[in-house]
């Protein structure tokens, strides 16, 4: 079996806002390394900025990435500690203007064990 990272929700609000809940729930597999949390290839587009992120990870930490030629960091999620980052205020994270940028976001975990799980959701809004 695998760990699974799970798009559990996709709403869109309108005027190219769209929030996007994703559920990790670890089965003591081991880490996940760059895996596209993005159900559809591209789905978010390249022009896409990360709004504001709601997060809660239990047991483990992530970082999230734009999948790129060379991955791109975005964010941090810390272990244990329930997060709200608005991200208005700088004008939103860029998915990514590296060169071959797919529009995808990815995830890399560290400490996900057998009991650890988390939802990360992120207001994403398209240009």
């Amino acid at each position: 079996m695998a760990n699974t990272i799970n798009r559990a929700r996709s709403v869109n609000l309108g005027s190219g806002i769209y929030l996007l809940q994703f559920t990790i729930i670890g089965d003591g597999s081991g880490e996940e390394t760059a895996t596209r949390m993005n159900i559809t290839t591209g789905d978010l587009g390249t022009n896409a900025k990360i709004v504001n992120v709601y997060a809660s990870l239990s047991g483990f930490s992530a970082r999230i990435l734009a999948d790129a030629t060379t991955d791109e960091y975005l964010l941090q999620i810390p272990s244990d500690m329930p997060m709200h980052w608005d991200l208005w205020k700088i004008g939103g994270l860029n998915n990514s203007n590296s060169t071959g940028n797919t529009g995808d976001l990815l995830i890399t975990t560290s400490g996900l064990g057998s009991t650890d799980s988390g939802t990360i959701i992120m207001e994403i809004r398209k240009s």
